[in-house]
């Protein structure tokens, strides 16, 4: 059965009665049981080196260390997000010329172009709930500063760097 079978038929907060942060708490409890139980048949001892090792960044993005160093890797993330930005503002812009049924598809067809140029460098973060919310999440079963890999930081504060660039970039150049 799924983890997140309980989570699948939630409508409105509820399921059977239980508000939704009740479910995702037991969801929660059984993710952090499956961790110590493979952990204990591995052997492993949360903390040491081997509980590092099997974390390693599986819940959040990491810089592909062949390509980048963590530097590059932000540069790649303000990049990315300020081309996204700047093309949600022209596209969305009330005063321009696209066609309010194109946005949806102009702004989808943007991100997946980023994310076939971005991936293989960086994850394509491009928003920093996609890296910091597994982070904290996995932090709180258990990893602690493990889930803080080298180079964390640049998931949250490249989309936030590149986000008021590529709006400054947009008044700059279309306004």
């Amino acid at each position: 059965k799924s983890q997140l079978s309980g989570v699948r038929n939630c409508r409105l907060g509820h399921q059977h009665g239980a508000p939704l942060w009740l479910t995702l708490l037991g969801v929660g409890i059984r993710y952090r049981t499956a961790i110590f139980a493979a952990e204990a048949e591995a052997g492993i001892v949360r903390g040491t080196a081997a509980s590092m090792a099997m974390y390693d960044g599986a819940f959040g993005m990491l810089v592909n260390k062949r390509f980048l160093k963590t530097p590059g890797g932000l540069m790649v993330e303000i990049g990315a997000t300020c081309a996204l930005a700047f093309m949600v503002f022209a596209i969305t812009d009330p005063n321009k010329t696209v066609p309010d049924a194109a946005g949806p598809v102009l702004v989808g067809g943007t991100v997946a172009t980023l994310i076939l140029g971005v991936a293989p460098l960086t994850g394509c973060g491009m928003n920093p709930a996609r890296d910091l919310g597994p982070r904290l999440v996995t932090a709180a079963v258990g990893w602690g500063g493990a889930a803080m890999s080298p180079g964390f930081w640049i998931y949250t504060a490249g989309p936030f760097a590149g986000a008021v660039l590529g709006g400054a970039l947009y008044n700059m150049l279309l306004t």
